[in-house]
């Protein structure tokens, strides 16, 4: 049994070094519960709708460009714009981004924006505030 335990662990931890997708993963906090929401968005459309989230894992496709928006009725919306897209001459397996996210109740402010994309000078991915 205790053989079959660690296997399933090692296989676990093969899969998510070689899996063909951007991992972002966290925690969206707000000052109450139920906590906040989350839209994800690619080339416009929808693609995902998590509703009171507080821990969030998301696998996002290579080669794509998305828009999470991090929101909650009476707290500032946070988006992070990440885009995929690596150069032809790059694959290798990324490590999951881990963000802490905290929407604000203070209203009639900028929506906050991050942008994520490949830096070739670090050969990883990058973020900045635009």
């Amino acid at each position: 049994m205790k053989n079959l335990l660690l296997l399933a662990i090692l296989f676990s931890a093969f899969n998510v070094l070689g899996q063909d997708t951007f991992v972002i993963f966290g925690k969206l906090e707000t000052s109450d519960e139920p906590y906040g929401n989350i839209t994800i968005c690619r080339d416009d459309s929808i693609v995902g709708n998590l509703v009171d989230v507080y821990k969030f894992n998301l696998e996002l496709d290579f080669e794509k460009e998305y828009k999470i928006e991090f929101n909650k009725p009476g707290y500032t919306t946070k988006e992070l714009y990440v885009n995929t897209k690596l150069p032809d001459d790059i694959y290798k397996d990324f490590m999951p981004l881990g963000f802490w996210i905290v929407l604000d109740t203070i209203l009639n402010v900028e929506i906050n924006k991050v942008h994520i994309s490949y830096n070739k000078e670090l050969d990883d991915f990058d973020f900045y505030n635009p």
